[in-house]
């Protein structure tokens, strides 16, 4: 098989760049066309975040408005009756006189006076006039585009030396129809505009707001202390309780009644559970905030939506639209960040990544509001969603091809795991040669020799290759590729051709459960009076030359150099120590957080000029009992006392000692070995050059 080495062809290289630049800028140029904003999206996921802002701190500064609302209690209330809304002049006078002389900062009416009493008697609307006059310049009266104010109004207010006096009371809805955007002008033909009653309040107040903003509350709109008119009245001017309730205030003045007025607020996912307050009215002064209906929670009397705005402003509860540059800038990320997911990831870590990506920026934008900057992450989302779905597009139509090569030219070898993760790592194999971090593990069947001459080759070569798949599968199970087969023995890597930093790790687990499931087999086989197969593994890790040899019809993909040559040297060890498997140091300092080790021996083994300390695999940590972690601790302390030449002491440290591991039956355990060859040393100790070290003279 030829591969290209080396870089990539130019328009692979560039591709995913390409294609990631191309959906930022088109992310960039949505948002300039639509302002960056999808109503309904951002809509509902700016009213999620003051949701979310009133769980995790529910808690603000107590309002500094309050409502006078004409509710059902007052239009049935004894002496109310009798008289329409629109002819309420006396009361209106008397719920203003009453309001100042509690203390109340500053009164806008969210009524609009347009009907006179005078049409039926002579000097019916002389009180409120008269009313209007003296507080004018703490008052602010409503009217609408359509609708002004009575004429006498309008002369009392004299809006022309008084320019708080008048404002109008429309407010635009956002493009989905709840009401959050409030601005201190109105919008008029051309570029003439008009003060709001919010605006014309705040300024009486002498409080400073943006032309713009957007209220961000963390409790109920209704909330805001409201008080019926009825109460109001029943209570002498300079009642104490009258300056309880609205003493330093702004109060707004307006109907509540859930038939009227009514505009969608975006408090609608905030908990609330108030309900209509149907409470008869007291006869006497007994004035307490009373509870506004709402037929729905996503509802609210109109007077609310201009009390919140003027207490968004005097409690910092408002937010401003993030700048137009901004909203660009994170759209083109999101278009950004959304190619890159869909060319690196598969589906089920794509779905993760694309639900954990849109909650971060959902909670981006709710910290942002609770900073009172709102960052509308609606077209983000959907740019991020729709990069997704183009670089997924690209990876079918173009990349798929490719993949496909892969997948067909390495089926011949790897394990259909490592094809797919080849598949999906879309990076060029350098098949000529490289240099790899692996771990090389070499597994040779026990008693195959033996076993050969006692039963016929169609039985040899089943069991043979039973308790080969069994080796197998644990290779391909922990991410392994097996290079080859030799007679009874098999090689596998871990760490190539796909790069694992956890290649050691994976290595020595598969071992272990090769260990495991063959002597279980070759249990159950012998129970039932069936030959089988012990097993026994050398692993070794470290720098390894890897790539493809062989010729365009017969090749082979396999790792050579001193690492692997260590590796098949130590497949022979375990007969020498009764143990099924044995790691060179490298592989047991990486497998050591994850496996309880036993430092077995250093040995030299044939063809080598160095020693190397070989390792038994006792158990993985978190298996390991007490027992098993007091028998390394022994063995340890038997073999520094065998290496200080006191070998009778570690003859009976090692006897002492019971094996945890599993052994075929009357197989010496690793502990024994090495107490006999302490008693040899003993009755016939070695000469001054002894190293403690084991020379193993036989492959």
């Amino acid at each position: 098989m030829s591969v290209r080495e080396g870089r990539p062809p130019w328009s692979r290289r560039w591709r995913r760049p390409i294609i990631g630049a191309a959906c930022a800028l088109v992310g960039a140029l949505l948002s300039a066309w639509s302002g960056g904003i999808i109503p309904q999206a951002d809509g509902v996921l700016y009213d999620l975040s003051l949701a979310a802002l009133s769980l995790l701190s529910p808690r603000e500064a107590e309002p500094q408005v309050a409502v006078v609302a004409v509710d059902w209690r007052s239009l049935d209330a004894e002496g109310l009756a009798e008289t329409p809304l629109a002819l309420f002049s006396k009361e209106w006078a008397g719920v203003l006189d009453r309001l100042f002389a509690g203390g109340t900062k500053a009164v806008a009416f969210d009524l609009i006076f347009g009907y006179s009493g005078e049409n039926f008697q002579s000097g019916y609307d002389a009180p409120l006039l008269a009313a209007l006059e003296r507080h004018a310049s703490k008052v602010v009266v409503a009217r609408s585009a359509r609708r002004p104010p009575l004429d006498a109004v309008y002369y009392v207010m004299n809006p022309d030396r008084n320019p708080t006096a008048v404002g109008y009371a429309e407010v635009e809805a956002d493009a989905d129809g709840v009401y959050r955007s409030f601005a201190l002008r109105l919008p008029l033909q051309g570029s003439e505009t008009a003060p709001t009653i919010v605006g014309n309040v705040l300024s009486i107040a002498g409080l400073a707001a943006p032309p713009e903003f957007m209220i961000a509350p963390r409790r109920p709109l209704d909330t805001i202390p409201s008080y019926s008119v009825v109460d109001v009245l029943r209570c002498p001017a300079g009642d104490a309780q009258l300056a309880a309730a609205f003493g330093g205030k702004i109060v707004l003045i307006g109907t509540s009644m859930a038939e009227a007025d009514q505009k969608r607020s975006p408090d609608r996912f905030i908990a609330s559970t108030r309900f209509e307050d149907r409470t008869p009215v007291a006869p006497a002064c007994a004035l307490k905030p009373s509870l506004p209906s709402r037929l729905d929670r996503a509802m609210v009397s109109g007077v609310f939506l201009h009390a919140a705005a003027v207490n968004a402003i005097v409690n910092g509860g408002f937010a401003l639209a993030a700048p137009q540059t901004a909203r660009m800038g994170l759209a083109a990320l999101g278009g950004a960040a959304g190619a890159l997911l869909g060319f690196s990831l598969g589906p089920t870590a794509l779905a993760a990544a694309l639900t954990a990506s849109a909650l971060a920026l959902f909670l981006a934008s709710t910290v942002s509001t609770a900073l009172r900057l709102w960052l509308p992450v609606g077209l983000p989302i959907a740019v991020m969603f729709a990069s997704v779905f183009m670089a997924y597009l690209v990876r079918l139509l173009v990349e798929e091809r490719r993949r496909r090569q892969i997948q067909h030219a390495f089926g011949h070898y790897l394990s259909p795991e490592i094809v797919r993760g080849l598949g999906e790592e879309g990076a060029a194999l350098k098949l000529g040669g490289e240099m790899r971090e692996l771990t090389v593990m070499f597994a040779d069947l026990g008693g195959f020799t033996a076993l050969s001459g006692q039963v016929s080759p169609a039985l040899l070569m089943e069991l043979t290759n039973r308790y080969l798949a069994f080796i197998v599968e644990a290779v391909e199970a922990t991410g392994g590729y097996v290079d080859k087969f030799i007679g009874d023995a098999v090689m596998a890597i871990w760490g190539a051709p796909l790069g694992n930093p956890a290649h050691a790790t994976l290595a020595t687990e598969a071992a272990l459960r090769v260990a495991e499931r063959i002597a279980a087999a070759h249990a159950a086989d012998l129970a039932e009076g069936r030959p089988g197969f012990s097993v026994k593994m050398g692993l070794n890790s470290g720098p390894a030359i890897v790539g493809n040899v062989g010729t365009a019809n017969r090749y082979n993909y396999t790792a050579v150099g001193e690492t692997v040559n260590l590796a098949s040297r130590l497949e022979g060890v375990p007969n020498d120590y009764g143990c099924h498997v044995v790691l060179g140091p490298e592989t047991a300092r990486q497998a050591s957080a994850e496996f309880l080790l036993c430092e077995l021996d250093r040995i030299q083994v044939k063809g080598k000029a160095h020693a190397v300390a070989i390792y038994d695999v006792i158990a993985r940590q978190q298996a390991a009992h007490e027992a098993d972690r007091t028998y390394v601790s022994s063995y340890a302390e038997a073999l520094a006392r065998y290496r200080r030449r006191r070998f009778r002491e570690a003859a009976a440290l090692w006897r002492g000692l019971s094996y945890p591991g599993r052994l075929e039956t009357g197989k010496a355990s690793p502990n024994e070995v090495m107490a006999d060859r302490a008693e040899l040393l003993a009755q016939a100790p070695p000469g001054p050059d002894w190293t403690g070290i084991f020379v193993k003279t036989t492959k």
